[in-house]
């Protein structure tokens, strides 16, 4: 591989999203460093009353779920256990599933470190190819954002939003923004 340049680059998905946002190690933006996760669920344009009830941390005091992003509460709760398998993350870390501080000892350090320094984005100039970036779960396509702050929020890790349409599954993802082509 090495001979021909050849390399890897793991990037952040939705998954990994939710883990680093359940065990409160998502980065503080650096637009706004005072910044509340609580504000990403503690709206009514976001969540519905019902859904509330499947996230972890609720009907309980635990002020420290106060301050966890909306998709670290659904994560860790039952709310996405369909999609996400939330529980064979716990399992195979030898965890009790919605534990997160069992969860946060069990993971070694090293796995934390290499989930907090992967990219959510990454771009890069090709010679043959032009300007490549690769995400998860691609750029709006439809040109209803501008590509370009789409791509500050990511390389910025920009965690404000209450689920980064980029780092989450949706139509459309095949397509080039035209802003791109």
């Amino acid at each position: 591989r090495e001979r021909r340049t050849a390399r890897t680059t793991c990037l952040i998905g939705n998954h990994e999203f939710c883990l680093l946002a359940f065990l409160g190690l998502l980065p503080r933006p650096q637009a706004e460093p005072d910044f509340s996760f609580r504000d990403t669920w503690d709206r009514k344009d976001v969540v519905s009353k019902n859904e509330r009830e499947r996230w972890w941390g609720s009907g309980e005091d635990n002020p420290v779920a106060e301050d966890v992003h909306l998709q670290g509460r659904r994560w860790g709760g039952s709310y996405y256990e369909r999609s996400y398998g939330s529980a064979a993350t716990f399992a195979s870390y030898g965890a009790e599933r919605g534990d997160r501080e069992a969860l946060l000892k069990a993971i070694p350090e090293d796995h934390l470190e290499f989930l907090r320094c992967c990219p959510w984005i990454h771009v890069e100039d090709h010679a043959l190819l032009g300007r490549l970036v690769f995400v998860h779960a691609g750029l709006e396509a439809d040109g209803s954002a501008a590509c370009e702050e789409q791509i500050a929020r990511l390389l910025d890790r920009d965690a404000r939003h209450p689920q980064p349409a980029a780092l989450f599954g949706r139509e459309g993802v095949l397509h080039t923004p035209p802003q791109l082509s």
